[in-house]
């Protein structure tokens, strides 16, 4: 395992396996519905380049963005897709937490990835932590200050999260889908610890309330 003390997914408790349809992996925790995902467990498409040039990342490999930049939305789906059906073990409300690293010394470069929850339309999802792993995902469904995490409503069983490049230079590893009802937003400070992962500070800007999916 490549990861380091502050890069642990969110958790309660200890681990339960699942095996999730089409060859994607995960596992969920008993006291926090939840599901983790490597990127790698289906092949990397398009301009997604399969690697591990980053230190720290989990699994075998991450994924990093190494084609155009597909800034409109229009282009959410067109240019690298992935797809990953992923086994939820309840029903309820989930949040979307992609673990990403960029780089480049403005937070507001090569920071996205466009996300798409079942068929419910494309959005962009982006960090503001630089040159480090984190699990920062933000939407701004306004273009302002109206920024919260992806939230989703989904039904126990079968879900598919599809997605695609945004910008030039963003690398993934993993995503998870946690429930908001029993766990802590990784917005939150002290979220790791009080899922029962190590302490660490997230010095984020808390989000506003997140519109649900």
């Amino acid at each position: 395992d490549h990861r380091d003390l502050h890069s642990f997914p969110t958790r309660r408790s200890s681990d339960l396996r699942l095996i999730l349809v089409a060859a994607a992996v995960g596992h969920a925790a008993a006291a926090c519905p939840q599901v983790d995902v490597e990127v790698e467990e289906v092949a990397a498409t398009g301009g997604w380049k399969k690697n591990t040039d980053v230190a720290g990342y989990s699994g075998t490999a991450l994924f990093t963005w190494t084609g155009g930049n597909h800034f409109d939305i229009s282009n959410g789906g067109k240019h690298g897709l992935l797809t990953y059906k992923v086994n939820i073990p309840a029903d309820g409300k989930y949040e979307v937490a992609i673990r990403n690293h960029h780089d480049d010394p403005d937070a507001t470069e090569s920071n996205d990835c466009f996300l798409n929850v079942n068929g419910n339309g494309w959005i962009k999802v982006y960090s503001e932590f630089v040159d480090q792993w984190h699990w920062m995902s933000k939407v701004d469904a306004g273009h302002g200050n109206a920024e919260s995490p992806p939230v989703y409503n989904l039904k126990k069983g079968s879900n598919t999260i599809q997605i695609s490049g945004r910008s030039n230079g963003f690398s993934i590893d993993q995503f998870q889908l946690f429930s908001t009802e029993t766990c802590c937003s990784t917005w939150t400070a002290g979220a790791y610890e009080c899922n029962g992962g190590p302490a660490v500070t997230n010095t984020a800007v808390a989000p506003a309330a997140p519109e649900v999916y």
